[in-house]
């Protein structure tokens, strides 16, 4: 069978790709961010963000149903992957920052084409064997498969750019003082299995395997000295959190079914804005009189980002005339409880102001999220939707330690 691509029904100009790719990569060298290449103020509407993993731990198993259609964010593509794993047969991806389409085309190819732990540790950062964007694999997954469109024309920037930035890193901590003095000093050292020689000679290692770039840099924040991007000292995804965090990634047979499922499934792409796409598909024609609506829509954590009022009228209301009667929206409130979400607007100012919330921290971006999140689903209840919530420990750690996230279900009226 011939290869699953995700169908673009929103044209990529291709005529500048290449000085796009190289805007998305320009913040690599001063912030290399695991989540995204690029996390900025103005965040998703100029193309300046590159999510390669999801943000939350997949729940795409507990709300879509075997054979039916989906509309999800783009994002990463975990989204649309895990959805066919669980036997979606149609997914419709939107997202409002067109450069979506690479990651989630490079994972998708990535799936029909690379191995189990290649595809693992490819998009993955773990501490201990970072392998991430690694140049060999890339290479390897180009020869095995359709290189002859615009994926690779961008990607080739992003993986080149990527290692760059690692092996910047890489030559920052050799030439560190602190690297010349453990080295210096373990040379002296006739001890063979003494601490200190044994941390020098893992340090030797991780350089002469070059995996191990970002577990170094961790390694040399700890002592407050070397380059540190600002992102690596969190490193919020290890290989293994990989795995759990995305069901069709847990073991080589679900990863296998994903891959085998894949064949039979078709995966179309809207680059819009969320409050946009029931109009887009019908212009479109997408949306005619014998389509019954999408069994689930999933909106990612968007709605942080959403006004509570723009969310229940311009989302979620035009929404519901894309979706079955029986079917549901999801979406996932993260570092939120739901005794946060009960508590309503008037206690958002006690919510932020706990010090021990995940969301009390001095960033104003979370606290507008946090009021988005509880505003908007105590507005839902009073326009009368059925909503439910389902409560679920993050696999992510933020602040230290790990943060619950809440997944809110909406139904019609």
């Amino acid at each position: 069978m011939s290869e699953v691509n995700i169908r673009n029904l929103s044209e990529i100009n291709d005529h500048n790709l290449i000085n796009d790719a190289n805007k998305i990569c320009d913040g690599i060298e001063s912030n290399l961010n695991k989540e995204s290449l690029n996390m900025c103020e103005d965040l998703f509407d100029n193309g300046k963000i590159f999510y390669l993993n999801p943000t939350e731990e997949l729940r795409m198993g507990d709300f879509v149903k075997e054979g039916a259609s989906t509309a999800t964010v783009l994002g990463s593509g975990d989204f649309a992957i895990d959805s066919i794993y669980h036997g979606v047969k149609n997914v419709i991806c939107f997202d409002i920052n067109k450069y979506q389409y690479f990651p989630a085309s490079l994972k998708l190819r990535a799936l029909q084409h690379m191995s189990y732990e290649d595809y693992c540790n490819f998009f993955s950062d773990s501490r201990y064997d970072t392998k991430l964007f690694d140049e060999k694999i890339y290479e390897e997954l180009k020869k095995s498969s359709n290189k002859n469109d615009i994926l690779y024309t961008f990607m080739d920037v992003v993986i080149k750019r990527f290692n760059e930035a690692k092996n910047g890193i890489k030559n920052d901590i050799m030439m560190d003082p602190f690297y010349s003095f453990v080295h210096n000093a373990s040379l002296n050292d006739e001890d063979k299995s003494s601490p200190l020689r044994k941390f020098a000679e893992e340090l030797d290692e991780c350089f002469e395997d070059k995996t191990s770039e970002l577990f170094l840099s961790y390694v040399f924040s700890g002592f407050g000295v070397g380059y540190v991007p600002p992102e690596v000292i969190n490193l919020l995804h290890g290989l293994e959190t990989i795995k759990t965090k995305n069901s069709y990634l847990e073991n080589i047979d679900s990863f296998n079914k994903a891959r085998e499922r894949i064949k039979d499934s078709k995966i179309d792409f809207v680059n819009c804005d969320v409050s946009k796409l029931g109009s887009i598909l019908k212009n479109n024609g997408y949306i005619d009189n014998s389509f019954k609506g999408f069994q689930s829509i999933y909106l990612s954590n968007i709605p942080e980002y959403i006004n509570g009022e723009y969310f229940v009228t311009d989302v979620v209301d035009k929404l519901m005339d894309i979706l079955e009667d029986d079917g549901i929206i999801a979406y996932c409130c993260q570092g939120v409880t739901k005794d946060d979400l009960n508590a309503g607007k008037s206690g958002v100012l006690d919510i932020v102001n706990d010090s021990n919330n995940y969301i009390a921290d001095y960033n104003p971006l979370n606290r507008i999220r946090l009021i988005n999140n509880v505003y908007g689903y105590e507005l839902l209840k009073k326009s009368g939707f059925d909503v439910s919530l389902d409560e679920s420990s993050s696999l992510s750690v933020d602040n230290g330690y790990r943060d619950n996230d809440t997944f809110v279900y909406v139904k019609k009226r």
